[in-house]
């Protein structure tokens, strides 16, 4: 049994073995949020599923209430009110320290979290923050489609352990014509009490786009009413990187007439990437003569090919970007694990940006490389490239494109890593745009 009141504050989901209770409350400090565990009543029931759990029921309350209003004859029209909402905080708990049966599906080969499935949950439980946001709360109206656009400033700060009790929480923080930010954190805690004032341990920002179920077009979303400094201040601040957003893509679409494409490289970034890459054709050339401390760009990859199942559709009928995610960073971890040699800790992730959609059937392609290393730090920069392919039409485009950062963690007397080299000038116009993007950052 399901319950999704339209309306309410209070989101209850019943099942035979699971149950989620999400509970959103109108304000950004989490002192003020009220929540209620997520539990299961069996030992592992969930350990092979495709999708986790949370996120399966996060899915669902949304598919039953679309359901539950398509069956009212009188939804006839189209979403046309914009009153502002406030912001609103949604929790989800995982009691780790007393749900064995929770803590196995959440469990990695040494006992951590895996985090391809929180990057997931998250992803879900954001979802479900737009749709909420958007919706009018109007039996007569079609609700709108949701469809992630992008994530950014995703940063681990602490690893996550199955000793502590982890929170998942989210609220809108930025809203424009049809599109909306939406801030995520993961806390833990020794106990449930410790939750409220512990310090995020990973962050994320998702962006979501509102469509028009029955157009397909943009549709106008509430506008958002901060109700406190901390939501004003980051409002402001969505607001800012929209308009450095809109800069940038205005700047792309439109090249200066005679203006080669690297001409914005300096003279300084164009003697670099013309040393590495003659480096890299002297040791391909004289490979008995070349030192051992560096590797060819082409030679650090790994592959990963497979059908988009129905299980891990959205609402839209298009493939769950957190499930590409998922996947996406648990080939980059095996990337850079095989290339250092030593398990990998992730640092960070830069802006996802989900350029083409996915259809179940659809085959998908990962293809990940080792982009740059860092050999003093022990950091490597891992990109991996999405492809959608059509066999029948004989098509294949890029979907996505993601760069993981994380740290090779050495044990004394490991090897150091190797340095990466291009073979291509499109190797090395990618690495060069690594090598910026993280100087720019720090």
């Amino acid at each position: 049994m399901m319950l999704f009141n339209r309306g309410r504050d209070v989101l209850n989901l019943c099942g035979v073995v699971s149950r989620l209770r999400c509970v959103t409350v109108g304000s950004l400090h989490p002192s003020a949020s009220s929540h209620a565990p997520y539990s299961t009543t069996s030992a592992s029931p969930f350990a092979a599923t495709a999708t986790t759990t949370i996120t399966d029921e996060l899915r669902n309350m949304r598919r039953d209430r679309r359901r539950a209003e398509e069956k009212i004859a009188i939804a006839t029209r189209s979403q046309t009110d914009a009153t502002p909402k406030v912001p609103k905080r949604t929790t989800i708990e995982y009691p780790f320290s007393t749900n064995e049966g929770l803590r196995q599906e959440y469990t990695n080969p040494w006992g951590f979290v895996r985090l391809g499935r929180v990057l997931e949950d998250l992803d879900s439980l954001a979802g479900n923050i737009a749709f909420l946001h958007c919706d009018d709360d109007d039996p007569e109206t079609f609700p709108n489609l949701i469809v992630t656009a992008s994530v950014d400033e995703v940063k681990l700060h602490e690893r996550l352990c199955l000793d502590k009790d982890m929170q998942l929480s989210g609220a809108v923080t930025w809203v424009g014509r049809s599109s909306l930010n939406i801030r995520m954190d993961v806390r833990q805690g020794k106990c449930k009490d410790s939750l409220a004032d512990a310090s995020p341990s990973l962050s994320a920002e998702f962006t979501f786009v509102a469509r028009n179920p029955v157009t397909g077009k943009s549709a106008v979303v509430h506008p958002l009413l901060p109700s406190s400094p901390e939501e004003t201040a980051l409002f402001q601040m969505g607001e800012e990187k929209a308009t450095r957003r809109k800069q940038a893509r205005v700047a792309a679409a439109s090249p200066k007439p005679g203006i080669a494409s690297n001409a914005a490289e300096s003279s300084e970034e164009v003697e670099l990437r013309r040393a590495l890459l003659g480096e890299s054709r002297n040791r391909r050339e004289l490979p008995g003569l070349s030192d051992g401390d560096a590797v060819c760009m082409d030679t650090t990859g790994l592959e990963n090919v497979f059908v988009c199942q129905p299980q891990h559709q959205n609402m839209a009928g298009r493939v769950f970007g957190g499930f590409i995610m998922r996947r996406a960073f648990e080939l980059a971890f095996s990337t850079c694990y095989m290339f250092g040699g030593m398990r990998p800790s992730l640092l960070d992730v830069d802006e996802i940006t989900f350029q083409k959609p996915v259809d179940v059937g659809n085959l998908m392609r990962l293809k990940s490389c080792i982009l740059h290393t860092e050999p003093e730090t022990g950091v490597v920069h891992v990109e991996v490239e999405a492809f959608v392919m059509t066999p029948e039409c004989v098509s294949s485009a890029l979907s996505n494109t993601f760069n993981f950062r994380f740290r090779s963690n050495k044990s004394d007397g490991g090897k150091c890593l190797k340095r990466v080299l291009p073979s291509t000038e499109e190797e090395a116009r990618r690495m060069m745009q690594c090598i910026i993007a993280r100087g720019n950052s720090q």
